[in-house]
């Protein structure tokens, strides 16, 4: 049990860790090494490392590997059922993308930006600690917000997108923190909990262009 949890909290990280060592990688060689290759190695070592961690959860007891047990509610680490099945089908599909998507597609940065999404991804399946989760959603906004900025007259946009999303973070931020201070789905919680989940709400409606937030 011990050695299956330590296999699987390893590939765990080595699956996240994987296509942030190809984005350092691609950013110091300077346009030396070709940006799909980087990006097809880095995204085939998650998956690698992603069916290891599915393969020994499931030769484990079946119980969920916590590690940083109840931090803030949640665990640094969290790697369950859920966890094995998703790592894997997130590599599978953006290995895919790298391998079919043109190559006018694969200009240094946008590959360097593809690769720091997949960490932040695959961060967010193999945690449940809401100081993380907060974190890893704020960064999956400054990506998305570089991705807009880097296209033609998209900089004006991603300043009124980088402003309302600015909104959705501190929506989040502070809705977590309330829904840890009073849970809601906990008998005996008051009125502290139910703002934090109305925040949440918000902030995903924001992020998610939901009306009124649609235009």
């Amino acid at each position: 049990m011990i050695v299956a949890s330590s296999t699987c909290v390893a590939a765990v990280a080595t699956c996240v860790v994987a296509p942030l060592v190809g984005a350092a990688i691609l950013r110091l060689s300077e346009r030396r090494l070709d940006p799909r290759l980087v990006a097809i190695a880095a995204i085939g070592t998650s998956l690698v490392a992603a069916m290891t961690a599915a393969t020994w959860w499931h030769l484990g007891a079946g119980v969920p590997i916590l590690l940083g047990h109840r931090l803030a509610g949640g665990d640094l680490v969290h790697v369950d059922g859920l966890t094995a099945l998703l790592l894997p089908y997130v590599a599978v599909v953006d290995l895919a993308i790298v391998l079919v998507a043109p190559r006018r597609a694969f200009a240094s940065a946008g590959v360097r930006r593809l690769l720091f999404g997949a960490t932040v991804t695959f961060a967010t399946l193999s945690t449940s600690h809401p100081a993380a989760l907060t974190v890893l959603w704020a960064a999956s906004i400054v990506a998305t917000t570089t991705t807009i900025r880097s296209t033609v007259g998209g900089r004006a946009t991603a300043r009124i997108y980088g402003r309302m999303m600015a909104v959705a973070i501190a929506c989040m931020a502070v809705g977590t923190a309330l829904l840890v201070a009073d849970p809601p789905w906990i008998a005996g919680s008051g009125a502290t909990g139910a703002s934090g989940g109305w925040l949440v709400a918000l902030a995903v409606m924001i992020r998610k262009g939901l009306i009124p937030f649609h235009s």
